[in-house]
Parts: structure tokens; C-alpha cells; sequence
């Protein structure tokens, strides 16, 4: 179920290592493929006149490019992780790894959530949305918070459901990362108490909020049934709310 090969887009930044360490862990511990890709800035001004000296200024560039994916590479390996095959694309940094992503069929991408690189060609916020709205593969967005280590893989995940199928999938695939992770899942499903509420006038509110909480009644039990059946061989804690 988990995906065989993960895609990493990274920058340099903090942020970028954070999702670097996640990366690596995700693969380690579910025997994962780990691919990583830099997307190096475009100089427009080279383009600018098509002669010798810019056609060598551009070769420049793009070696200093390539040099910054290897240091990538090389800390990747430092780190404990074991690196499939690096990628360097030029141009915008969200357009091309997705594109790349789908081109090679990977599973997930794994991005930190914003960041500043060191050449400039940061991971920003508007970045990895977009790469979570665009690409056709799941997305892991890693964020950092206080106190926590670098890269930790996460000691408890939420996952909320609306009984769809996509949901499901969702489900199973955090049940696969709780089993080699040692994470505790839990499972929420969000009711709208307005659409419970009459709104044809006072004579309509009577006995609405019994009606209520029967509905909650009925979804409680929806959802035990779901972190019972639908996840296979991972138990899960269940909330509706």
C-alpha cells in the first residue's frame, strides 16, 4: 500500500532538512525507494544574447547547480539515507516537481512546508500548496514545531474520514506507517451540527437536539465500525466530533 518510491524536493533550508529526515525515516522503515530532486532558478539575463561568453556564463550556472544537488545527495547519505537517483530541473520550482512526479509515476512527494536556500530558489509556502493541489500522487507537507527534533517521525497521527474511498485509502496508508513506525493513529470523523438545525421556524426546534444526538449516536458507532473493519490489523482510536 505505502508507495515503493518517494520523491523528495528539497532546497537546503531548515525546513528542508526536516523534511529530508522524515524522508529518509519513511523510507528506512518501510523499505522504500528515495529519490531527490533540486530545482535550480532560471537566469533570464543569460538568454539575453545568444554568443559564447553567455552560452559558458549559463554552463557555469548550471554546474554550480548540479554541485548544490550533490552536496544534497552527499548530506542525504550522511544522514543514513540511501539515495536511488538525484534530479536537477530548472524553472518553477512547484510546476517541476510535479511534473516530475508524475513523468516517473512516484508515489509520494515528501517537501518541507516554506524555506530559504541557499541559491535563492526556496520551497515557499505557496510552493509546496501548490505541488499538494497539483500533483496526482500523495503529498507530505513537513512542518516544524517547538520542541521537537529535526526529521522526528510523528508519534501520533490523525486521520479524518468521510467514509469515502479516498478516505479509506488514507486510512490504510497511516495504519502501514503506524505499524513500522510505532505511531499511534487515531480516527476523527467532524459532524455539522447545522445541518441537524430546522430553520422553518420556532415551531421546528422542538426535540431537534434529540434528533441530534441520535445522529451523533449513529455516526460514533459508524466510526468504530470503521477503525474495526477497515483498516486491517491496526487498531485505532476513534473520535466524532
Amino acid at each position: 500500500m505505502f508507495p515503493t518510491r518517494v520523491l523528495l524536493a528539497t532546497d537546503g533550508s531548515d525546513e528542508a532538512q526536516r523534511a529530508l529526515r522524515a524522508a529518509i525515516g519513511l523510507c528506512t522503515e518501510l523499505q522504500s525507494e528515495l529519490h531527490v530532486v533540486y530545482v535550480a532558478p532560471e537566469y533570464p539575463y543569460v538568454h539575453t544574447y545568444y554568443n559564447l561568453r553567455h552560452q559558458e556564463e549559463e554552463e557555469r550556472l548550471r554546474r554550480e547547480d548540479r554541485g548544490v544537488l550533490d552536496e544534497y545527495v552527499d548530506h542525504i547519505q550522511e544522514a543514513g539515507g540511501t539515495v536511488a537517483k538525484s534530479y536537477l530541473r530548472v524553472g518553477d520550482a512547484a510546476t517541476e516537481i510535479v511534473e516530475l512526479a508524475e513523468e516517473l509515476e512516484f508515489g509520494l512527494v515528501v517537501v518541507g512546508s516554506r524555506g530559504h536556500g541557499p541559491m535563492r530558489r526556496a520551497l515557499m509556502g505557496s510552493v509546496s500548496t501548490n505541488v499538494l493541489t497539483h500533483a496526482h500522487c500523495s503529498v507530505l507537507i513537513v512542518r516544524g514545531h517547538s520542541g521537537e527534533e529535526p526529521g522526528n517521525l510523528p508519534g501520533t497521527i490523525l486521520v479524518a474520514t468521510d467514509g469515502s474511498e479516498e478516505a479509506c485509502a488514507a486510512a490504510q496508508a497511516a495504519a502501514e506507517v503506524a505499524r513500522a513506525t510505532g505511531s499511534e493513529v487515531h480516527l476523527v470523523y467532524a459532524m455539522q451540527e447545522e445541518r441537524y438545525r430546522p430553520h422553518l421556524g420556532p415551531e421546528m426546534w422542538e426535540g431537534w437536539e434529540e434528533g441530534f444526538e441520535h445522529a451523533k449516536r449513529s455516526a460514533k458507532l459508524w466510526v468504530e465500525g470503521q477503525s474495526a473493519c477497515r483498516v486491517k490489523g491496526q487498531q485505532l482510536s476513534d473520535h466524532t466530533s
